[in-house]
């Protein structure tokens, strides 16, 4: 498994007790320090606040673009190589595909911060959901 985990010993304990790695991607050298792979799945309470108001704000975008029947065809590259509805999607091959740039957690927790406008109030709002 992967992904972000609070950074918070009693929540990582209760998920997976004595940190095996097998349920969560977190684990501890013998000296129980936690591993570098550990280290990079786990976030503070305020970025994943960034993360929760981020997130929340590009589906209300989509959904507003999809209200005003902005559905513009806007693919990673390759995925056109994959998809069924390539032929109706109106898509004009000339167009350059966005390309994805590998990123670490914490330059792509910068972006959503800077997105959010780097109000240190989002743990209020991340606490009362």
């Amino acid at each position: 498994m992967n992904g972000l985990l609070l950074n918070d010993l009693e929540v990582l304990d209760a998920m997976d007790h004595g940190f095996s790695g097998v349920f969560i991607p977190v684990s501890c050298k013998k000296d129980g320090t936690f591993t570098a792979d550990s280290v990079r799945s786990l976030a503070s309470l305020k970025d994943l606040g960034h993360i929760g108001n981020y997130l929340e704000k590009l589906v209300r975008n989509m959904a507003t673009e999809l209200h005003h029947g902005q559905i513009a065809a806007d693919p990673i590259e390759q995925s056109c190589d994959f998809c069924r509805y390539r032929s109706v999607c109106g898509r004009s091959e000339q167009k350059q595909a966005r390309c994805i740039v590998k990123q670490s957690n914490e330059a792509i927790i910068k972006e959503m911060e800077a997105y959010d406008g780097g109000d240190s109030n989002d743990q209020k709002s991340a606490d009362s959901r």
